[in-house]
């Protein structure tokens, strides 16, 4: 127990205490004791970061009916470190770590010498060893750092050992927790995880960004997977995170078994800056430029995914507006992409040719199907291309391929660009079948060519289909007599009001990081609309749908810019208490 019911009571040194104790029985149970539910916040002040070096479970936090408690690393210091020295580096065989309705705040990644003058620097609140577990239940992490060149802004795992010996380097899972403001330098907003498997459960993960190392290195806004053998992402919100290179939200290299199902991806955003210090190499032009992006989820090298009723709006990427698939399968079921915007940010360092410019797939840039990539009742609305493939771009190599299923492609653009496919445009020598498929509304402004508005892989106005190339029960606009651009198909998505619930933040994490917050609905065995949301979730969407935002301005929450701001940061810091709206006075 740390405390005995009152805020003086909960000191770092009666932490330390606990911790000594708990370590001395091979594990156990501390519980902050430090005031009555509903009393102030109590902050602990963290001077110094807890290591936990004798393996056992470890459970860490404080009971819903009690104050609530912050722990403070005060941009100095890194909070928990789970594991040993190992000739290796940092090992945590047989630990466990549980913390639970824990605030963590302000942490930095401090270095410290682990075996054979291994420098760890990576991890700004939570770094852990090799092999061990960490579970994180109704958490609050905020404003954990690392610095230049380090990983994993809020929490590390396994950077030491990715190599053939170890093929899973152990456990995160993060249940009904927020995550906000979190940065690294190199990869990892949030969370670098080496070989290690992985599971989010109703989790929001708002204005985290990977900061500072630019191209193909700088990698995930969130969260960057190296050779992961599973990851499974449930009812989470990314919103408004960033990345310097590839995966504005997510990165995944190499990795198996991703799942990610009643997610939503809005306004993440992956830069694919140009490295200043690397005038060559980068792509095969040879001019330093990296072909990176994927604004919400970048995925490389034989990573295997599925994903299902997941929503990405307004997110932007040099390549990929929303994803940029590299040598990669999926299997995606009734997804939407609206709003997404493949962006030629390679102009303003002087790109002139193709990729190096970007602007390929205003939602999804493929490069390579591997096993194969299939789209079933998915709607690509709305999403913008500034060189190619308004709503997908894909290249499908020889003995690949790729499947449209069931699918909309409408209101999609390709704009200032003249090349063909404002919604679908497929290269390569690799299989297409596109069947029982709505296209209508998209546009090539810049091409008088009706047939190539909507379809950028057609020869001809007579025909889309050749060797390889197959159309069923699909019109396509411009093509056998087809009206072109069509008629534009509604939107689930449209701006306004009438957007449907999966768009909006709120609608699949609602009270994350709260004691008491609902869990998530076990999953039905078929795909299904997402459940309405909560009364809390509605009295939040109705308050911010309302509210005239460039005039808000409130004592404590500052200025308010937007509903989006309104739904992901009102929300998250409870002020809509039981469906009861609360705004800040």
């Amino acid at each position: 127990m740390v405390g005995e019911g009152t805020r003086t009571s909960c000191t770092e040194q009666a932490l330390d205490s606990a911790l000594t104790q708990a370590e001395a029985s091979g594990g156990g149970r501390i519980e902050f004791n430090c005031g009555q539910p509903g009393s102030d916040e109590v902050i602990i002040s963290i001077q110094s970061q807890k290591r936990i070096i004798k393996p056992g479970n470890y459970v860490i936090g404080a009971a819903c009916d009690t104050a609530k408690v912050s722990l403070d690393g005060g941009g100095r210091t890194r909070l928990f470190v789970l594991g040993l020295d190992h000739n290796k580096g940092v090992r945590a065989d047989g630990f466990s770590l549980t913390l639970q309705n824990l605030t963590l705040q302000n942490g930095f990644g401090e270095s410290f010498e682990s075996t054979k003058s291994r420098t760890v620097r990576d991890g700004g609140c939570i770094y852990v060893g090799t092999l061990g577990v960490l579970n994180l239940e109704s958490v609050r992490v905020i404003g954990c750092r690392v610095g230049s060149g380090a990983v994993g802004g809020a929490i590390a795992h396994n950077t030491h050992q990715t190599g053939g010996a170890i093929t899973n380097g152990g456990v995160v899972q993060i249940w009904n927790s927020y995550f906000a403001r979190n940065t690294a330098g190199k990869a990892g907003g949030v969370l670098w995880c080496g070989k290690c498997q992985a599971m989010f459960d109703h989790t929001v993960f708002f204005a985290n960004k990977q900061t500072e190392t630019l191209g193909y290195d700088g990698i995930g806004g969130v969260a960057a997977f190296f050779v992961s053998p599973s990851v499974t992402i449930k009812k989470c919100e990314f919103l408004e995170n960033e990345s310097q290179g590839d995966g504005g939200a997510l990165d995944f290299r190499r990795s198996l078994g991703v799942r990610i199902e009643d997610s939503l991806f809005k306004k993440n955003k992956a830069l694919g800056n140009k490295v200043e210090s690397f005038p060559t190499g980068g792509s095969k032009h040879n001019k330093g430029f990296c072909w990176c992006g994927g604004g919400a989820i970048h995925m490389r090298l034989q990573t295997e995914a599925s994903m299902a009723r997941c929503t990405f709006v307004e997110n932007v990427g040099k390549q990929g507006g929303a994803l940029r698939l590299v040598h990669t399968t999926v299997m995606a079921e009734d997804c939407t992409f609206a709003r997404n915007e493949a962006h030629d940010w390679g102009t303003q360092y002087g790109a002139t040719e193709g990729w190096d410019v970007g602007g390929n797939g205003g939602a999804v840039l493929h490069d390579g199907t591997e096993k194969g990539v299939t789209w079933r009742k998915c709607r690509f609305e709305n999403n913008t291309a500034a060189y190619r493939g308004g709503g997908v771009n894909a290249f499908v190599f020889g003995g690949e391929s790729l499947t449209v299923d069931s699918s909309h492609f409408c209101g999609n653009r390709v704009f200032p660009s003249s090349l063909a496919g404002g919604g679908l445009n497929v290269g390569g020598d690799g299989a297409l079948a596109v069947k029982d498929s709505i296209f209508g509304g998209n546009v090539v402004p810049n091409s008088n060519k009706e047939y190539a508005q909507s379809a950028g892989w057609c020869s001809s106005a007579e025909t889309c289909e050749s060797s390889g190339r197959t159309v069923i029960n699909t019109k396509i606009p411009g093509i056998a007599g087809e009206v072109s651009p069509g008629q534009t198909c509604s939107f689930k998505c449209p701006v306004g009001p009438e957007s449907g619930l999966r768009c909006d933040a709120g609608s699949q994490a609602a009270d994350a990081g709260y004691c008491g917050a609902s869990p998530t609905p076990k999953p039905k065995p078929k795909p299904h609309p997402s459940p309405a949301p909560s009364p809390t979730s509605k009295a939040c969407i109705a308050y911010c749908s309302k509210t005239n935002f460039k005039q808000t301005k409130t004592k404590s929450c500052g200025k308010v810019k937007n509903k989006n701001e309104c739904l992901a940061g009102y929300m998250q810091a409870a002020r809509f208490n039981k469906g009861k709206v609360t705004p800040c006075a």
